[in-house]
């Protein structure tokens, strides 16, 4: 469950408040270019294009994780890429989030391995690969911080907040 309301600011006054914000934050913040930085042209691989974009959203990958990525992680991540469609968005029925399916295993495989293996974890952490995975999925995977939590779901700290998003998407398309 949400702790608010999804729809609380469609009233006009909230709606106009809303619209303003998002232009304030596309004209003058660094995380405006997340989008436009993210690699879209290669939907089956993390490249240095989505690293960076990461970064404009006041993380970094550590570089542990980023010689990974880039290095002897490539194959295992594109296989998991490939088995998620680029097309899906976390409102289709189709959009496989349960923990049997590739989008966890992608989020277990980016927060268990690094470079070098047997090295300490390099702390990628629910914010880091919630981004991260935005960067390739960007219709499926929600962007998930300490202050989307509290303000959506009442202070709890899911480890990846996809199914409740899942159901109220889902329930708002009627199914």
């Amino acid at each position: 469950g949400f702790a608010r309301d999804p729809a609380w600011f469609l009233d006009n006054e909230r709606r106009d408040q809303a619209v303003m914000a998002l232009r304030d934050y596309f004209a003058r913040y660094e995380g405006s270019w997340f989008d436009r930085l993210a690699d879209h042209d290669h939907p089956y691989s993390i490249t240095a294009r989505d690293i960076v974009a990461v970064s404009t959203l006041d993380v970094n990958i550590p570089p542990q994780t980023a010689i990974w990525l880039l290095g002897e992680g490539s194959g295992l991540v594109t296989a998991l890429l490939e088995m998620i469609p680029p097309s899906w968005a976390i409102w289709q029925h189709d959009a496989d989030l349960t923990k049997e399916g590739a989008a966890w295993q992608l989020w277990n495989a980016l927060d268990h391995n690094w470079w070098p293996s047997g090295h300490s974890d390099p702390g990628m952490g629910t914010t880091r690969i919630s981004k991260l995975m935005a960067a390739k999925r960007p219709n499926l995977i929600p962007i998930q911080d300490s202050f989307m939590c509290a303000g959506i779901f009442a202070n709890k700290q899911p480890r990846n907040c996809w199914q409740p998003w899942q159901d109220l998407h889902r329930s708002v398309e009627g199914g």
